[in-house]
């Protein structure tokens, strides 16, 4: 049993874990800010609205333990200078750097390896801006620089990790990131027959490993370490995003990040932005000693006893019944609070031995702070759009349901099945529509009715 100053430590962290960044919610157009010359302080509180397939939703708040050390200090860093959301520079980050240096690190199954979509509207989302930043800090820290493109095929991302083959060597390095700035197009292309985008995807989340099963296909993939950064605005990704992909596997393993700019800058300021590089290198050097220490006593790392006891607490609050794409919560958590702990010191009101190889109560929480930030983003994205609101509008004024051929009519037959299918869905797990069958004393010829709730 914990004695009470460590009860107070451990409550202390939890609570800090709960608490969202203040100065970072600021509404974008009239009463958005612009930043003072300096240190930024006329920086003031309010919401960013962010803006999905024609409807505006409030965006969700970075909480304070999801920036922890020098990860708040990178951000406080750029306040002045950029118009970026916090979570566009350190979540980037984050995924870029547990591809550097986690290779071989272990909690349980869990390796720190994760995809992210970066979601945020055209022109004022600062989705490029964030990343920019996010992978040149990743290079300061040691990382590489990661690779622009489009995963347009499953046999090019293996290749690019592949393992020695006869007089072929393999692959220099088997730590790869991915930055596509045209997710859209990715989303869209792992939906068609025969795409091999989506299984190389998945195989290389779950374990890093390939091995051929086809005589001319004989490439093989080892320990490959795959991290995956995709930036694309709401209406396409809403657009591409299908009921099978929520059951499958490529949302419940995909990081859903929606942002804005949060602040106005002048253009001329953020285009030479005044920060000492010093500053910026003293951060990188932090991280770098810290990832040199987190391995310095092995790769297979165990949680803290306040950090396991907390993660049992909150497992059962991270599956939402509902949404299926939050059914891998808890791996989620367990890879980000890896990835933390790979890259910032234990805080300093820990209650555990701070060694090596231990993910204590701090990372955890930072882990569970991220993952509640994209939680509540794939709930924005996912439940907001154009047709769900008209499809509600018309089952409303129809007591006993429409049906869908009357939908598609409604809709002037410019959707497709897929597009009404997954709008419908959407309802559903919203609690906005309930989809039923009318019996018409025709078996098997019951129409589907959908009626507004």
């Amino acid at each position: 049993m914990a004695s009470s100053d460590e009860d107070h430590a451990i409550n202390a962290i939890i609570d800090r874990a709960g608490r969202g960044h203040q100065g970072r919610r600021h509404r974008d157009g009239a009463d958005a800010t612009t930043a003072n010359a300096g240190d930024g302080s006329g920086d003031t509180e309010a919401e960013v609205e962010v803006e999905t397939t024609g409807q505006a939703f409030t965006a969700p708040v970075l909480a304070d333990a999801a920036m922890p050390g020098p990860w708040e200090q990178l951000v406080r860093l750029w306040e002045p200078w950029t118009e970026a959301h916090p979570a566009s520079i350190v979540l980037p980050a984050l995924v870029m750097l547990g591809i550097h240096g986690g290779e071989g690190v272990r909690v349980g199954q869990q390796r720190p390896v994760e995809y992210l979509a970066v979601i945020g509207p055209s022109t004022v989302g600062r989705k490029d801006t964030g990343a920019k930043i996010a992978a040149e800090f990743a290079e300061l820290c040691g990382g590489r620089r990661p690779t622009y493109g489009q995963p347009n095929s499953g046999e090019g991302v293996w290749f690019a990790m592949r393992d020695p083959l006869d007089t072929d060597p393999g692959a220099d390095d088997k730590r790869l990131v991915l930055l596509d700035t045209e997710m859209a197009a990715t989303l869209a292309a792992s939906h068609r027959g025969g795409a091999t985008v989506l299984p190389a995807l998945l195989s290389l989340y779950d374990t890093g490993n390939r091995e051929p099963l086809t005589k001319r296909d004989r490439v093989r993939v080892t320990n490959g370490m795959f991290g995956y950064v995709g930036l694309t605005v709401p209406e396409q990704f809403t657009l591409h995003v299908t009921d099978a992909d929520r059951h499958s596997g490529l949302l419940q393993r995909l990081l859903i990040a929606a942002v804005h700019r949060v602040r106005l800058v002048p253009p001329s300021r953020a285009l030479n932005p005044a920060i000492d590089p010093r500053d910026i290198e003293a951060l990188a050097e932090i991280v770098r000693d810290r990832m040199e220490a987190a391995v310095s006593r092995g790769r297979i790392w165990r949680l803290s006893r306040a950090a396991a006891e907390h993660f049992d607490a909150i497992a059962g609050e991270l599956v939402d019944p509902a949404r299926p794409e939050t059914t891998r919560g808890a791996p989620h958590v367990l890879r980000l609070a890896t990835i933390y702990a790979l890259t910032v010191p234990p805080d300093p009101t820990d209650a555990e031995e701070r060694t090596p190889g231990l993910v204590t109560l701090s990372h955890l929480c930072a882990g569970h702070a991220a993952w509640r930030y994209c939680s509540e983003s794939a709930a924005l994205l996912l439940t907001n759009d154009n047709l769900l609101d008209k499809i509600v509008a018309l089952a409303a004024d129809r007591p006993f349901g429409v049906n869908k051929t009357d939908l598609f009519r409604s809709c002037g037959n410019n959707v497709t099945a897929t597009e009404l299918n997954n709008a419908i869905h959407r309802g559903r797990l919203a609690g906005r529509l309930k989809v039923f069958e009318m019996e018409n004393g025709r078996p098997g010829r019951n129409p589907i009715m959908v009626r507004a709730v």
